[in-house]
């Protein structure tokens, strides 16, 4: 994702939701038949990514999705509250000939 953006200009600016989220303080990403756990991670180290604002998961504004910052911020993630509304970006299976 980070390669991508880098390598197409009108996608560096603005945040993007990546299909990551917490559950159980476990974080996964949204797969097409299961989810699977997040093995890596490029959170953001400032304020202490994921932080979830303080707020205790479960809670209606706990911040339990993963959005990818712009190149401001050197692509890394931060976590922010799944109700808030941004562009997103989709992984596709490729299909090999």
């Amino acid at each position: 994702m980070k390669g991508f953006r880098i390598h197409h200009p009108e996608l560096r600016p603005g945040s993007f939701w990546i299909g990551g989220y917490q559950v159980y303080r476990k974080w996964l990403w949204k797969g097409d038949l299961t989810d699977t756990p997040m093995l890596v991670t490029d959170w953001s180290t400032n304020p202490y990514n994921p932080d979830n604002a303080g707020v205790p998961e479960g809670d209606k504004s706990s911040q339990d999705c993963v959005r990818l910052y712009d190149a401001a911020l050197h692509f890394t993630w931060d976590d922010l509250y799944c109700t808030s509304e941004m562009n997103f970006i989709c992984e596709k299976n490729a299909t090999l000939k």
